[in-house]
């Protein structure tokens, strides 16, 4: 990606789900997760999730395994099956109750077209021993492969029908959205099922060269026409040493367009740090409200941290740490919550690719390659190095901005049996990273300097 340019009006919080949620899987494939929770600094739970693969490498099989009473207990699993064209057509979920397995729902997808153009998958519900269609999602796309309809049918008295029906906890109606392409615009209209087809939302976007959005205007229908909403515009860098791309947003109101809110993305020229700050309009000025600093290395995002404008300055909200292995693969991700002035670990995910051999009872976390404190620190920081058979090759405290402020000799490591106190009177106050290479890995964990 470009510097300054990113994908969604709001990075800071479309970047975090995106980490959380899926693992970066570049060449090993993943065959176990293990997800802990932690309060005080102990671990509180922990699930454990299995996958297993084809021929082909597609998943087959996923379980879900939850420690209980000093044992994994397995609570969930699903089926996956595939065409010849490696083409997912079922997914099936299971689920352990009181009464043993149960399968709660299933999905089919069907494909149209031998171009993949036309698509519809259909969920299906459990009445007794039979599968009753419950609803049907469909997508057409054109022969450029954008989407050019798409909408969810009810299955009601035998057939597929647009219209309301009665679910399982509530009333259900259809929806349908269009997409209509000119030019470098690109136009959305989205509608509901209300005794008959009714408009509810547009938005028209203009693209640039590359196909990227640069303003967008969303209407709402009421009254039988279409009524302005909320606008943005959005620039880019205009040469490489121009890092920095805003979004500012306005809402109607009344008869005119009034400031709202803004997005800043600031990016170093090297593409290695990214910060995304959000800016409220408020009493004719704009006023902070977070923040989100992104880190990069060589194998993608090391760290991402979370920051609130509370009081005229940025206090620690949330933060994502990764750490991969040398090929690319993360292994580990850890989430912390800014608490007290403290970094308090609150989850970690671990993972084991088919790849990397590995005898390790995945239900025994393994201990910290690196450890960080005091945190915050005032004055001196102790870092501690895990046991390894490769000792470090490069230790670095790097700041906020990316630039290295403490070069550690490595060969003081062995001769203090990893374990260093460092200085850090001569640091401003703010965030820090602790930055190790062993071999093929790179190990990061952050402190506050005081």
């Amino acid at each position: 990606m470009a510097p300054g340019a990113y994908p969604h009006p709001m990075p800071c919080i479309l970047i975090v789900a995106l980490l959380v949620v899926i693992p970066r899987i570049t060449h090993g494939q993943v065959i176990e997760e293990l997800y802990e929770r932690f309060a005080n600094g102990e671990v509180i739970a922990k699930d454990r999730y299995s996958f297993f693969h084809d021929e082909r490498g597609n998943t087959i099989r996923t379980t879900t395994h939850r420690w209980e009473q000093d044992a994994w207990v397995e609570i969930s699993r699903n089926y996956r099956e595939y065409d010849d064209k490696n083409r997912p057509v079922l997914w099936h979920y299971e689920t352990l109750g009181e009464e043993g397995w149960t399968t709660g729902h299933r999905r089919e997808v069907t494909w149209y077209s031998h171009d993949d153009r036309a698509t519809a998958y259909t969920v299906q519900l459990r009445s007794g021993q039979e599968w009753v269609n419950f609803y049907q999602n469909v997508l057409i796309k054109d022969d450029r492969g954008r989407n050019l309809n798409s909408g969810r049918k009810y299955w009601s008295n035998g057939r597929w029908i647009y219209g309301t029906i009665q679910g399982p906890y509530r009333e259900m109606s259809s929806y349908r959205t269009h997409w209509q392409y000119e030019d470098q615009q690109w136009t959305v209209t989205n509608q509901a099922w209300d005794n008959g087809w009714s408009n509810r939302s547009r938005s028209i976007s203009d693209k640039d060269e590359n196909g990227i959005s640069v303003a967008s205007l969303t209407l709402r229908w009421e009254e039988n026409q279409w009524h302005n909403q909320r606008r943005w515009i959005r620039s880019y860098p205009v040469t490489p040493s121009d890092t920095t791309g805003i979004t500012t947003y306005f809402d109607w109101e009344g008869s005119s367009w009034s400031l709202s809110q803004r997005s800043i993305q600031l990016t170093s020229e090297d593409g290695n740090r990214s910060e995304s700050i959000r800016e409220y309009w408020t009493d004719s000025t704009w006023t902070p409200t977070n923040r989100s600093i992104v880190l990069r290395g060589p194998f993608g995002i090391e760290s991402i941290t979370t920051e609130d404008w509370i009081d005229d300055g940025w206090r620690g909200s949330i933060r994502y740490e990764t750490i991969y292995d040398g090929e690319g693969n993360e292994i580990e991700v850890t989430k912390l919550n800014y608490f007290d002035s403290l970094w308090l670990l609150e989850s970690r995910r671990s993972y084991r690719y088919a790849s990397v051999s590995s005898t390790n009872d995945p239900s025994i976390p393994s201990p910290p390659v690196l450890n960080v404190y005091p945190n915050p620190s005032q004055g001196w920081v102790n870092v501690e190095l895990g046991r390894s058979s490769e000792p470090p090759i490069t230790i670095q405290i790097v700041d906020a901005l990316g630039r290295v402020v403490a070069d550690v000799p490595p060969e003081l490591s062995v001769q203090s049996a990893g374990r260093l106190r460092i200085s850090t009177h001569e640091f401003s106050s703010g965030i820090y990273f602790v930055r190790v290479v062993r071999g093929d890995r790179v190990h990061i964990r952050s402190f506050v300097a005081l």
